[in-house]
């Protein structure tokens, strides 16, 4: 079969915000969104990534737990598959 791309899907907490809510943080973040449509909002932690384990493990090691905005908005819209530049 096709090779799939999409490798993430909101977790059910993060489906829930409004478009208002994820509005805000982006802007509380300072993301700026040029292009897209339907885009994943950003997250607030690395545990709602789905992460190998490897890469979750070393964030934990060193103690990093936010990700930074670039990182927030940026590995959901490319772990869908999609375009990014940051």
């Amino acid at each position: 079969g096709p090779f799939r791309r999409a490798f993430y899907v909101e977790p059910g907490h993060l489906q829930q915000r409004s478009a208002e809510a994820v509005g805000a943080l982006r802007e509380k973040m300072e993301i700026h969104i040029i292009d897209g449509q339907d885009l994943p909002g950003p997250v607030h932690a690395f545990e709602d990534l789905p992460l190998p384990t490897y890469a979750a493990e070393n964030l934990r090691l060193r103690s990093i737990t936010v990700p930074t905005p670039i990182q927030a908005q940026g590995i959901p819209i490319v772990l869908q598959g999609r375009d990014f530049i940051g």
